[in-house]
């Protein structure tokens, strides 16, 4: 049997019932697989250092689990406090990559494992960073923790797992946390908002 517009079927009606199918498709909730590679393309092609800032964080919503968007957010806002209150400092979260163990961040990467547990996953990554000519690249490895929400999968933490001796260590959420509790008049208010996004 023939299918199209071909096939006695009206050209625009055709063409209305192809664009509804490809807009259900793309608001299909994406696969694990899909929700990591979307997150690694955006940290590949955006080159943010530091703490997301507002723009960036808009971008990162839709990949990102509402706990870990919202203690990112807490990190832009007390980098924007500080650095009003106090411009001949150095304010907090700025400068470096905050979701790789390399300052430098990666110039690719490939998935290298998946490990899936009921609504929890752990993926390995591949990274390559590509210095200056005549430079060997550096090669490591860290993991996206990715948890299933209603709205589909999402990265919920990043884990270091650089062996250099200034590699990022630990995890990312738990890093923000910790460097968010210290109060700081700046942004009095930090600390408590910072409890309101773990609950989420």
């Amino acid at each position: 049997m023939a299918f199209g517009a071909g096939a006695g079927m009206k050209p625009g009606l055709w063409l209305g019932m192809a664009l509804v199918a490809v807009s259900a498709q793309a608001a299909q909730p994406p696969t694990l697989q899909q929700a990591a590679e979307r997150f690694l393309t955006w940290h590949q092609s955006a080159g943010v250092r530091g703490a997301p800032d507002a723009a960036a964080l808009r971008a990162l919503q839709p990949l990102l689990t509402p706990a870990l968007h919202c203690v990112l957010q807490q990190a832009d806002g007390l980098r924007s406090a500080i650095a009003q209150a106090r411009p001949d400092e150095k304010p907090p979260f700025v400068g470096g990559d905050l979701f790789s163990s390399l300052w430098e961040g990666p110039s690719t990467f490939r998935i290298a494992s998946v490990q899936v547990q009921r609504n929890s996953a752990r993926v390995l990554v591949r990274f390559t960073h590509s210095p200056d000519a005549g430079q060997a690249p550096v090669v490591w490895q860290d993991a996206l923790h990715l948890q299933r929400t209603a709205a589909g999968w999402r990265v919920a933490d990043v884990e270091y797992l650089g062996q250099w001796d200034f590699a990022l260590k630990g995890r990312l959420r738990a890093a923000l946390v910790a460097e968010l509790g210290e109060r700081d008049p700046a942004a009095p208010a930090v600390p408590t908002a910072v409890k309101a996004c773990l609950r989420l």
